[in-house]
């Protein structure tokens, strides 16, 4: 079954663009306003197969094509994101470039949210 983006995305509220466009993508997330989620589903086609014989050019090609546009979008995203949403908390004083704090700070708002629904 093939399903092509932009009519998924119209039947959820959701809307397709190219991410490898900074300037178009600047432009949307400045009309779009707030949000709570971006899901990001790109890919560059390329670098898939048997692990043994895969071309690593072609995987190369690959992660450049999804990679770095993933990384631009979510960045020019975070004009509109609002905090609780998609966006990790950080605990006060902890630096914002740790990885490792941001996703243990998402691990224990889930844990509480678990907690408050089994509750």
């Amino acid at each position: 079954m093939s399903v092509r983006a932009a009519d998924l995305v119209s039947d959820h509220g959701g809307d397709a663009r190219e991410g490898s466009d900074r300037a178009a993508l600047d432009g949307f997330f400045g009309r779009v306003g707030f949000f709570d989620h971006l899901v990001l589903a790109l890919s560059g086609g390329e670098g898939g197969g048997e692990f043994a014989s895969l071309d690593l050019q072609a995987l190369r090609r690959g992660f450049e094509a999804k990679f770095w546009p993933q990384m631009q979008v979510a960045q020019a995203s975070l004009v509109g994101l609002r905090r609780g949403g998609s966006r990790p908390r950080r605990r006060r004083g902890s630096s914002p470039n740790r990885l490792e704090s941001s996703l243990r700070d998402e691990l224990v708002a889930r844990k509480k949210l678990r907690t408050r629904r089994s509750s």
